[in-house]
Order: C-alpha cells, then structure tokens, then sequence
C-alpha cells in the first residue's frame, strides 16, 4: 500500500472517529420523549427471557395478561427493547429499577400538569437509568454511519463525496435527535442500511455469471438482514421490499450483460428462500410471536425452497423436499391453525397500526392535501431542523423548553443553516440525474427506491405531520448528494481536461 492510500485511510478512521464522537457527545443532552418511557418499560422483556427464562409473560395470547404491553409488543420492533434490557443489566440495575409506561392520555386538554402527572407515576426515568436506556440506540446510529460511509464510498468511488455523504448523515438534526434517544430509530437506521449493503453486495453476486452457493449464500444474508431490520422497526419492511425487489429483477433489467445470471429457477427459489428466512429472523427476534409450530413450518419452507435453488445432487434436493412436507404436517398437528395463525399475523399487525394511526389523527390533526404533504415531506427530509416532540401539549413543558434550549446551545444538535440545506439539495439533484445516466445498473435502481419508493408511500399514506416518519430518508438523501458530488468533480475533471487540448 502506498504511502498515500495510508494516509487516506487514516483520513477516513479520523473522520468517522469524529462523528461517531459527535454523534455519542449528545446522547445525554438531547430533549427527553415520553415514547423513551415506554420503550425503557418494554425492556422488562429482557427480564422475563433472559433472566427468568419465561416467555410466557410476553408471548401473544388473547385475552391478554396485560394489553397495554401486548400491544406495544405487536406495534414496537423488540431489538431496542431487548437490547435496553442487556444494557440496565451490564450496568448493574434489575427490573425494579424501570420506570412506568408514559401515559399520553392523562388529560383530555393541553396542560403543564401531563409531565407532573407521568412524574408522580414514576413514568420519568432519572437520569442514570434514561443514560443506558439511550446508549444502544445511540451504538446503533453510530453503527449506521459506518454502513452509510460503506455504501457512499461503493457508490461514489470518490472519497471527498464519501465524506460529505458521512457528514451530512451524521450531523442532520433530525437523526441526531431520534438516534440518540432510547427509541426504535437508531436500530432502524442500522437495519434499514444494512439492508441495502448486503443487496448490493448480492447484485455484484449476481454478476459473476454462474449459480454458485456464495450467491446463494448473498441471498440468504440479504434475508437475514431483512429479518433483523423488521425487528428493529417494523416500516424496514418497506427498504427490504425494495431490496428484495431489484434482487429479483436485476436478472431482466440486464439481459444485455451475459455476465448477470439468468432469471430462472434456481434465481425465484433462492429469493423465495430469502424471502422465508426473513420471516423465521424476524419471528425470533420477535418473542410475541414465538411459536415452536410456526418455527416448524417456516422451516420447511425454507427447506423446500432451497430444493428448487438447483445446489448440490438431485436426491438431495427430493430429500429436503420430503423432510419440508414432513415438517409443515408434523407442525400442523402439533398445533392445528399453525397456518392460519402465520398467515394472519400480518394482517393483525396492520390493523393494530391503523388503528393506533386514526387514534393520533384524531388527536393530532391531519396533512390536509397532497400538496401539503409535499412541503412536508421535503422540509423533514432537507431542512436542517428537528422536531422535538409532535404532541403540542409538550410546548408547555418548562422542562422540556429548558432541554431544548440546552441541547441546542450545546453544539451537539447538529447543522443548521440554508447553506447546507441547499448544498444538500443542489447535490441531490445532480446525484439523481447521474443514477439515471446509469440506469442499467443494478445500484442505481437500488438507491434511488431507497429514496423515491418510501417518500412516494409517505405521500400517499402518512396522515400524519411528524418529522419522525421521514427520517428514514436521510441516509440515501446523504448518500445521492455523495454521489452528485462525484458526478460534478468528474464533469469538472473533464472540462479541464478538454480546455488543455
């Protein structure tokens, strides 16, 4: 390695050190949400399943034991939870430590007196307790700018757009606030970019012009990162569909190139695979939904798909499929609605989601138009600011105004000013022309869905007006204004080039 590439390697670590620094410094400034409470309450799970070794207090039964946490288990990816509950372990707290669930409907009016109330119920973590509560969200955000730094510089091939991708992710408000706290966010940002790393690693697999069990192997990691990012937050199922997607399609988007794989069989089984394990990472990672019956039958699948993958002798491939058929019956009579109950879960969790949904538009208001919903959604995606909390009633919390104020005179908030904002902007824009220049590849589709797809389901979907729903945007947004910095180093690269002749 030449003297040079060492020092822009050392580059790179300083700089990721530094904003993983920045992103860490603010973890105990930043403005307190009463969702913290809630998701510090929820890691009493750890409790009951590492600690007791008893799932059966938090496993899905109707009636349930106690609703308002069996609720929040089908609407809460369980990795923060669960992940809240090992940290208030290492650091020496027990269970008794927790505090209460917020209770957002302790007036029907807005008052001062929530917070007092949610505080005399022990609801208000102190300070220590909220400090761990917030430290594996926090790990996972700094975890995520690696994999957005990773995914810049494949793109980009271009190191100074690489670290402005880096910059730009790790220093949005918006992300700052909502990675920091004990909330499902900074898990998210992780799975969601991991995601989108392993697909583009399946689709550079994918080219390599034979069926082979490293491709294999790409697709079943791309179904395991999938089945993580659901248990951090169930929306990444919208990034994995994505993935999933320009996976399967790749094969057809580039028949030209006879060194992709052929779209056939072996390509739709491997994905089917994937698309399986998914849901068997995604189920164990879930312990609501855990079931020895269910587990049984997804495994079967699994085993059936991978048959068809077209690897290794054709007994073998009739053996996994008569050991797939023995477990789906062996799994149906150990518990009869095993297939039933699979097939519902879903649709049981989207209806909890829209009822929660119509709960908060009711209480909240409404995007009144479409039109509405556009300045919306490129103000919480390219505007430099965060929203702190979406219940107005908290704009009359003196405790809150006081953390606001303190956490922004901090400088640990993040950027701020129309400069960066239209720098962001201008880049995206000359970021996304290039994706369409290079339309053929699979990595162009790949990352602008990952912009385009949520922000169009956004528009289309989302009643509500709040900041947190679009943050999900920031890391492509980062990584396309990255890669429309390439573009115009490389324009100005030639332009240079063609005045010297």
């Amino acid at each position: 390695m030449s003297a040079i590439r060492r020092w822009l390697w050392l580059a790179d670590a300083i700089l990721l050190i530094v904003l993983s620094l920045y992103i860490f410094a603010g973890r105990d400034l930043v403005p307190f949400h009463g969702d913290e409470s809630t998701l510090i309450w929820m890691s009493a799970d750890y409790h009951y399943l590492v600690q007791e070794h008893d799932p059966a207090p938090v496993v899905f039964r109707m009636p349930p034991v106690n609703g308002t946490r069996q609720f929040n288990r089908v609407m809460t990816g369980s990795v923060d939870a669960l992940t809240i509950g090992l940290a208030w372990d290492l650091a020496g707290l027990t269970v008794d430590d927790l505090n209460e669930v917020w209770d957002w409907g302790a007036f029907d009016y807005p008052t001062p007196y929530e917070w007092v109330v949610n505080e005399r119920r022990g609801a208000v973590p102190d300070d220590h307790l909220l400090a761990i509560g917030r430290t594996p969200s926090t790990l996972f955000t700094i975890a995520s700018l690696f994999l957005v730094f990773w995914i810049a510089r494949w793109v980009s091939r271009n190191r100074p757009a690489t670290w402005l991708a880096a910059i730009l992710y790790a220093t949005s408000p918006a992300v700052l606030v909502n990675g920091r706290r004990a909330m499902q966010e900074g898990a998210m940002f992780f799975g969601t970019a991991l995601i989108i790393l392993v697909a583009l690693y399946t689709l550079r697999a994918q080219r390599q012009g034979s069926w082979r069990p490293a491709l294999l192997g790409w697709y079943l990691a791309l179904g395991a990162a999938s089945g993580f990012a659901m248990g951090c937050k169930h929306t990444s199922a919208i990034v994995a569909a994505i993935a999933f997607l320009v996976v399967l399609l790749y094969p057809r988007l580039a028949r030209w190139d006879r060194t992709v794989i052929a779209f056939d069989r072996r390509h739709v089984s491997a994905l089917l695979a994937a698309g399986v394990l998914a849901a068997i990472v995604f189920v164990a990672l879930m312990p609501i939904w855990w079931s020895l019956a269910a587990l049984i039958v997804l495994a079967g699948l699994l085993l059936a798909c991978l048959s068809f993958s077209g690897l290794g002798r054709p007994w073998l491939a009739w053996a996994a499929r008569g050991a797939a058929v023995l477990l789906i019956f062996g799994a149906t009579e150990l518990q009869p609605t095993v297939i039933y109950d699979i097939l519902r879960t879903p649709f049981y969790m989207l209806e909890q989601r829209q009822q929660l949904v119509e709960i908060q538009r009711d209480e909240h208001g409404d995007i009144d138009s479409f039109g509405d919903g556009l300045v919306l959604l490129a103000r919480d995606t390219f505007v430099s600011y965060a929203q702190y909390y979406e219940d107005p009633t908290w704009a009359t919390f003196e405790v809150t105004k006081a953390e606001i104020v303190a956490y922004e005179a901090s400088g640990l908030a993040g950027r701020r000013g129309w400069v960066w904002d239209a720098l962001q902007v201008g880049l995206l824009g000359v970021g996304l022309i290039a994706l369409a220049v290079r339309w053929r590849e699979g990595e162009s589709w790949l990352l602008g869905l990952w912009l385009l797809f949520p922000a169009l389901v956004l528009l289309l979907t989302n009643p509500l007006p709040w900041q947190r729903y679009y943050i999900g945007l920031h890391a492509p947004a980062a990584i396309l204004a990255g890669l429309g910095l390439t573009a115009l180093l490389a324009y100005t690269g030639r332009a240079r080039g063609g005045a010297a002749r």
